[in-house]
């Protein structure tokens, strides 16, 4: 899986800032807002590909979905589906789509759930740190005020292990991680064309897009693309050049 956060490994002290305090890049704000919105879309795309190319399996499927109890749990069905049909190219695209949906998916949780805060010693990061790990530091913070028996190693190797689980995430990963989630969309919209128009050479030249486009033609080494540009008719218009 790609990650596109990383952990602190070498630092022993970290100084940061939260809340009002808190010194972040707009752009950031912008790209955050934009991948957890995005999210949710993707959300759609794949699951009305999974209703739509399997039919039989729908009503069971809707069951299923009628009592998974939370929205994780929804997600986790969507993405352990086994999507398999007589497509060969569909099935490698959407599985592929599927999994950078996966990774993008953790960091749209890191962005949504985790507690944000800045700090000097990376001015072009957040770092993000969860609730149970802030709580673990409190808890030491209050036993070397309160706890006269509490042994300075002990709290030292606390405070260690904070700072390793913190994440830091560069302006940077967010452009990766952008980039990534407009290739994915983009490969489960075409799939979507694909299994919505009804005659064969509309869906032939549909297909062909993946061949020809870089973010999916490496999945297909075997095939050789009819030429550097695919054109097809979906509710507009669309040209591929490689």
């Amino acid at each position: 899986m790609r990650k596109y956060f990383k952990n602190l490994e070498t630092e022993t002290v970290i100084n940061r800032k939260i809340g009002h305090a808190i010194k972040i890049d707009a752009e950031f704000y912008f790209l955050s807002s934009n991948i957890i919105s995005q999210c949710s879309f993707i959300q759609q795309i794949i699951q009305q590909i999974i209703y739509t190319s399997h039919g039989k399996e729908i009503s069971a499927a809707r069951k299923a979905l009628s009592e998974i109890p939370n929205p994780k749990s929804r997600v986790d069905f969507i993405c352990d589906f086994q999507y398999k049909t007589k497509d060969i190219t569909i099935d490698r695209v959407f599985n592929y789509a599927r999994d950078i949906f996966k990774d993008i998916y953790e960091l749209r949780n890191i962005l949504a759930h985790e507690i944000w805060s800045s700090s000097e010693d990376h001015v072009d990061a957040v770092l993000f740190s969860t609730l149970a790990a802030e709580s673990a530091f409190l808890t030491s913070n209050a036993k070397l005020i309160h706890d006269e028996d509490a042994r300075s190693k002990e709290i030292f190797d606390s405070i260690i292990r904070f700072i390793r689980s913190l994440k830091i995430i560069t302006l940077n990963d967010m452009h990766e991680a952008t980039k990534d989630m407009v290739l994915c969309i983009w490969a489960l919209s075409n799939i979507r064309n694909i299994l919505d128009v009804e005659k064969e050479e509309e869906k032939a030249a549909a297909r062909e897009a993946f061949f020809v486009f870089s973010g999916t033609s490496h999945l297909f080494p075997d095939i050789k693309p009819r030429s550097n540009t695919a054109e097809f008719l979906a509710k507009k218009e669309k040209t591929i050049r490689k």
